[in-house]
């Protein structure tokens, strides 16, 4: 366990966009990025990060991610049949290489 940061804002928060995983910077540890929309319109990128003392890529931390490929055909699906999500390693050397 490991004590979550405060953010302290006098504005309100309108409205949150989480990023997709793939815009995330994986050698800092990012998990996630989120831009937040205050009261006034303005707009602010926050970072959610594990805290580690040595940067680069932690397999524990990244599971597998969605390939963006289906699974199934329209027509088997329409069938009834279901088959679980094609899944890649969130390994940025596998993610570079286009695996």
């Amino acid at each position: 366990m490991h004590k979550i940061d405060s953010c302290n804002n006098k504005e309100n928060t309108v409205g949150m966009y989480f990023l997709p995983k793939r815009d995330i910077d994986i050698s800092k540890n990012e998990l996630n990025r989120v831009w937040r929309i205050t009261g006034n319109g303005q707009a602010e990128q926050l970072s959610f990060k594990v805290p580690r003392k040595g940067a680069g890529y932690s397999a524990e931390i990244y599971p597998p991610c969605l390939s963006g490929e289906f699974s199934q055909e329209y027509e088997e699906w329409e069938e009834g049949k279901d088959a679980p999500p094609i899944l890649k390693p969130f390994n940025p050397d596998v993610l570079k290489a286009g695996i």
